[in-house]
């Protein structure tokens, strides 16, 4: 069972994504519809007895940072919306859920609460040497925290026992969350807006921090691919290099090796290519080769040239930047410096006035006032997106793609809620007001609706039958929580709104 669940964990993760989206929404707006009483004497809130502390609310604090750090790649805490409010939100929840599991009678086996452990681990090696590693205090507070959440996870299935959606509402789950919208925008980023003063300051105090790879020495052995190939052709491409690599691993000589079967030119230095910085190769031949330690050599990598094996024969020291080049970095640091986020505010709402007064255009918009690194090259169109979820099919057009809308408006397949919730609202041509997201500030202007893309529902069924069944699952259960808060006792602190203003 917990190879099965391995296996499925990439699948198993965005069900759960997906269901954290929507449950902190029914919850943060059922916390505003009920007449709950704000008491003095209590700091966050009480709930059947159980007061909730500050401790409650920075663990489920650290449970929303981590589910999205799972999942992003360079991901900073401050592109999470609300994330007060989230957290206190998800406290009282969980400390709901929890008396109510207790009052049915649930407590999950420490059989179960092993085997679920175990899942965070890639095998039972790896588990057994941590439980002998790390300490007993920290496998004790481990334990007990998934003891709750399976306490959660088997109420809930309780709950929705045998709810199910029909072929036609899997369909129609589709048809509205795999909408299309051809989008485009202006962003306003509080880094344009940090203050050359505070940038020198905290260079100067920071200095150490900023440096770049120096230069690296490596050999390659490339398979080369024609610019469109078959899929036959890419396979005997891919084998053959498989072949050199077992070679090499065997004992061959990577030189030698490089002499006799690269496709570069190379190959009549044993495939030495010199020494190169950052830049000069293309990105996923680049990212490979700084990886490797002097003497290391990569696994098969793949590019528009075909594919490689790479050999890293020396490294230079890393270099100082200088002020200039630290710029970009320390922008993106400092982004969420109040005076900065202020700026870029106040200007996201004059060139809003600006656009709906008609003294400019949206495109002399984007010209004068944009930071966006892609849309702004192209009158700020971002293209064609989808409502939820960008297609998990692993080709470049995708990969590029995501990488593309992860610089504006994405994290990793997750189009930010902010920008599809806006942009779905709007009718064709209109403008939206400026909306604030991990990025910035946005002005987004609808071109035109777009059916979905019928082909996702066939390469993605799987998925989307999942994340279906999880809607009709947390409409259930929101209907079921609904009902637990007016029925249970739940009295709010006075810093419930105190936190939540910190935002």
């Amino acid at each position: 069972m917990v190879k099965i669940l391995r296996k499925n964990r990439k699948l198993i993760f965005w069900i759960l994504m997906f269901s954290f989206v929507i449950g902190t929404i029914f919850i943060s707006w059922g916390m505003r519809q009920t007449g709950d009483v704000r008491t003095e004497d209590i700091r966050y809130a009480r709930i059947e007895g159980y007061e909730i502390t500050e401790i409650d609310v920075s663990l489920s604090r650290q449970r929303i940072i981590d589910r999205y750090k799972q999942r992003f790649e360079n991901f900073d805490e401050s592109d999470i919306p609300d994330l007060n409010k989230r957290a206190i939100d998800e406290t009282i929840k969980r400390r709901l859920l929890l008396c109510e599991a207790k009052r049915t009678g649930i407590f999950p086996t420490d059989k179960e609460v092993i085997q679920t452990m175990r899942l965070s681990f890639p095998d039972d090696a790896t588990y057994n040497q941590a439980r002998k590693v790390w300490p007993s205090s920290y496998w004790r507070f481990k334990e007990n925290e998934m003891r709750e959440e399976l306490c959660i996870s088997k109420l809930e299935a309780i709950i929705t026992d045998l709810v199910e959606p029909t072929n036609f509402e899997v369909k129609e789950y589709f048809d509205d969350m795999y909408k299309q919208v051809d989008l485009s925008h202006i962003l306003i980023d509080p880094a344009s807006y940090v203050d050359k003063e505070k940038i020198e300051e905290h260079y100067e105090a920071n200095k150490d921090n900023y440096k770049k790879p120096g230069d690296i020495r490596a050999r390659h052995i490339l398979v080369a691919l024609p610019p469109k190939p078959t899929k036959e052709q890419d396979d005997m491409a891919r084998q053959r290099i498989a072949d050199i690599l077992q070679q090499i691993r065997s004992g061959g000589d990577f030189a030698e090796l490089a002499m006799n079967n690269s496709d570069c030119q190379s190959r009549f230095n044993g495939g030495d290519l010199g020494f190169f910085g950052e830049g000069r190769m293309v990105p996923e031949f680049e990212k490979a080769a700084y990886a490797l330690e002097p003497g290391g050599m990569s696994d098969i990598v793949k590019t528009d040239f075909g594919y490689h094996i790479i050999k890293c024969e020396e490294k230079k020291p890393d270099i100082p930047k200088t002020l200039k080049e630290a710029e970009e970095d320390i922008r993106k640091e400092l982004r969420n410096d109040d005076d900065a986020v202020g700026s870029a505010s106040k200007t996201a709402d004059l060139v809003y006035e600006k656009i709906k007064h008609g003294t400019i255009t949206f495109e002399e918009g984007v010209k004068l006032y944009s930071n966006a690194p892609i849309s702004k090259k192209s009158n700020g169109r971002i293209g064609v997106i989808p409502r939820f979820t960008l297609p998990g099919t692993d080709t470049k057009e995708i990969r590029n793609l995501t990488d593309r809308l992860n610089k504006e408006i994405a994290f990793g397949r997750f189009i930010v809620p902010e920008i599809s919730e806006l942009a779905f609202s709007l009718k064709e041509g209109e403008i939206g007001t400026p909306t604030k997201t991990g990025f910035g500030f946005h002005i987004i202007k609808v071109n035109k609706f777009l059916p979905p893309d019928n082909k996702r529902l066939k390469d993605e069924k799987e998925e989307i039958e999942q994340l279906a069944s999880r809607k009709k699952k947390d409409e259930i259960l929101g209907l079921w929580y609904d009902w637990l808060k007016k029925t249970r006792k739940v009295k709010l602190g006075y810093a419930f709104e105190e936190m939540i203003s910190k935002e």
